[in-house]
């Protein structure tokens, strides 16, 4: 649909570096046939994106996009604090709440699908505490707490 909206402009589809969870794989979405309308890239094997980790291709195009549409929760969670890399770049997040977490978040039922711009967000970070040292949440608290002021 875009493809035909926006005829001169070019469409770079995301899958994972590599197999995780259920997230689509560059064969996947070769077997599917997104090649044929767009370019398809890998970005890191994660459940998320972690830009650090993902192909010098992926940063580029992530750098130079005018917009990107990132779907799910993992996405979600680890780009909601992503520091867009030009001030134009409109990145939103479409998304299916699946838990209560998601719920306060957003304000809707879990089951509702949500695109929300990262710019209306006053969501600033999601951070998980699991396997962490006491010390590590404690100035980990302490510095969002400080942040938010």
């Amino acid at each position: 649909f875009l493809k035909s909206q926006f005829q001169n402009k070019q469409f770079t589809y995301s899958v994972r570096g590599g197999p995780i969870l259920n997230d689509a794989t560059i064969e996947d979405a070769k077997h599917v046939g997104i090649d044929s309308v767009c370019n398809i890239v890998k970005g890191s094997k994660s459940p998320g994106v972690i830009f650090e980790e993902s192909s010098v291709l992926f940063q580029k195009i992530m750098k130079d996009a005018d917009l990107i549409i990132s779907k799910g929760q993992g996405n979600f969670e680890s780009l909601v604090d992503f520091k867009l890399l030009n001030p134009n770049q409109n990145l939103y997040f479409l998304l299916k709440i699946k838990c209560k977490l998601m719920e306060m978040i957003f304000k809707k039922p879990v089951g509702e699908y949500i695109l929300i711009n990262q710019k209306n967000t006053d969501v600033i970070s999601i951070y998980c505490f699991i396997g962490r040292p006491a010390d590590s949440v404690v100035k980990t608290i302490a510095d969002m707490e400080h942040w938010l002021r």
